[in-house]
């Protein structure tokens, strides 16, 4: 079995424009190509891949987790999902082919569903992610953009960045544009 290691710090964390809340996490345990991961559900809604409808893809889902802490899960789940993937059959019912899982795989699967339950249990700002809308994040910011150029505003956005970053914070827009939509907006009511 492969494990795909998570590489960048946020690279659970997603949410799309005029969304109100991020996507859902998961580990994925492919049990027809042998390989964990975890990834960002991309479907909004219900929706799901028809791999995992027929349970030949299993998913377990997970709060937003930091690089290091995802990978830490995987290594954890990698011998159960070893187990798993021993036990798996695909079996055609007439109309589809769908996942069969002898006991020991079931078994298995049971304890990966605990292990991600803890995760829920123990996780907190220390190893997730926490999504913020840039606008309401900055907004305190916001006064001292009046009579800024640009490139103290560049300046600015990188610090915020930096900040965020470091606050295990993801920004769900470009922080720049918001802080010259305010600079600007600020001119504009001082030629009024």
């Amino acid at each position: 079995m492969r494990t795909i290691k998570i590489t960048e710090k946020f690279e659970l964390a997603h949410q799309y424009p005029m969304q109100n809340k991020p996507q859902d996490c998961y580990v994925a345990l492919d049990l027809k190509n042998e390989t964990l991961s975890a990834d960002w559900n991309c479907e909004i809604g219900t929706a799901v891949p028809m791999d995992v409808y027929h349970g030949h893809t299993r998913r377990y889902t997970i709060p937003c987790l930091l690089m290091d802490t995802a990978n830490f899960v995987l290594e954890d789940i990698a011998p159960l999902a070893e187990r798993v993937i021993a036990g798996y059959k695909s079996m055609w019912t007439g109309n589809n082919n769908v996942a069969t899982l002898n006991d020991d795989a079931q078994q298995a699967e049971g304890e990966i569903n605990k292990i991600c339950e803890e995760t829920y249990e123990s996780a907190d700002e220390t190893n997730t992610v926490q999504i913020c809308d840039a606008e309401d994040w900055l907004y305190d910011s916001k006064p001292y953009t009046a009579g800024k150029t640009d490139d103290d505003l560049v300046k600015m956005a990188s610090e915020f960045e930096e900040q965020a970053i470091s606050e295990n914070i993801y920004l769900n827009s470009d922080v720049l544009p918001i802080l010259k939509t305010w600079r600007d907006e600020y001119a504009e009511d001082e030629d009024k």
